[in-house]
C-alpha cells in the first residue's frame, strides 16, 4: 500500500493544503475505513435511540418473522463490519507512519520558516 505525501503548504488562516499519491490498495483502504467509521457510528446512535419491544406486545406472526429475518442479516453485517474493523487495525501502522512523516515535514517547514 503506498499513501505518499506529496506536496504540504501552510496556509495563512492556520489550514494547510496537501497532496497525497495513493495507490489503489489505499484509496480502496481509505474508503473502506471511512464507509466503515460512518456505519459504526449509525449503529452506535441507533443503539442509543433504540427502544426495544417486547415479544408479548407483538401481535402479528409475520412481524415477528420479518424481525427475526431482520435480525439474522444484522447479525452478518455485524459479522462483516467486524472484519473489516480487524482489517483496519492492520492497516494501523500505516496510518501511524503517514502522521509521523508529515509531523516530521511539518517541524521540518516550521524550522525552515524560522530561519
Amino acid at each position: 500500500m503506498k499513501i505518499e505525501v506529496t506536496h504540504f503548504k501552510d496556509n495563512p488562516d492556520g489550514s494547510a493544503t496537501i497532496i497525497v499519491n495513493t495507490d489503489a490498495e489505499a484509496n480502496e483502504f481509505l474508503l473502506k475505513y471511512g464507509l466503515v467509521s460512518a456505519l459504526q457510528d449509525a449503529i452506535e446512535k441507533s443503539k442509543a435511540e433504540y427502544t426495544p419491544v417486547p415479544d408479548a406486545e407483538i401481535e402479528h406472526d409475520m412481524m415477528k418473522s420479518e424481525i427475526y429475518e431482520m435480525r439474522k442479516i444484522l447479525a452478518v453485517q455485524d459479522e462483516k463490519i467486524r472484519e473489516q474493523a480487524k482489517q483496519l487495525v492492520e492497516y494501523n501502522s500505516t496510518i501511524e507512519t503517514m502522521g509521523q512523516v508529515i509531523e516530521s515535514y511539518l517541524e521540518k517547514s516550521k524550522a525552515r520558516r524560522e530561519t
